[in-house]
């Protein structure tokens, strides 16, 4: 994972220069050069944007969750799914980009991210879990490609500001 952090000006700080090594972070395919905050930020003080490489096959619950976390951009280069609760509770995310071999958006994967507006569901996408965007109060609208057949319950819970979802025909199930 290469990972830019900022503050506020547009600057990346020197005390961002410490590095740490968790192994909950390899199935996401972190690096002993991943960055952290430093200990004492204030939320939202910094902001950081992951880019995905090729390596990575899944993306599992929370493992790299963040109030600094504005901006997602996937470049897998094999297939992989994002599992429950990825990004649940990201409330500064503001936009995501899944690339194109992405299969499957897990349950509670954007749950609670109330900042994220901007997401394009690709055409490798099967299949949409539970309360994958629930409370993202910012979402306004979004398109279901034709690769998706299945949408579980809730999917879109609690986003008020979403006023168009377009749904086409190759979707076969939809939770209640």
């Amino acid at each position: 994972i290469d990972s830019v952090w900022y503050d506020s000006e547009g600057q990346v700080p020197p005390e961002l220069k410490t590095y740490f090594w968790d192994d909950s972070l390899a199935a996401a395919g972190g690096s002993e050069n991943q960055i952290k905050l430093p200990a004492g930020s204030a939320p939202g003080t910094y902001k950081v944007e992951y880019k995905f490489w090729e390596d990575v096959e899944e993306i599992n619950g929370e493992e790299l969750n963040s109030e600094a976390l504005v901006s997602l951009d996937f470049n897998i280069k094999r297939d992989w799914k994002l599992n429950s609760y990825a990004f649940a509770m990201c409330e500064n995310l503001e936009k995501v980009n899944l690339g194109n071999r992405i299969k499957y958006v897990g349950d509670y994967a954007f749950a609670g991210c109330t900042s994220l507006s901007t997401i394009v569901i690709p055409t490798s996408v099967t299949s949409i879990g539970e309360f994958a965007f629930w409370d993202c109060s910012k979402l306004t609208s979004i398109i279901i490609p034709d690769s998706v057949t299945s949408i579980k319950e809730y999917t879109f819970w609690d986003c008020t500001t979403l006023t168009e979802v377009i749904i086409p025909d190759s979707v076969s199930s939809i939770g209640y």
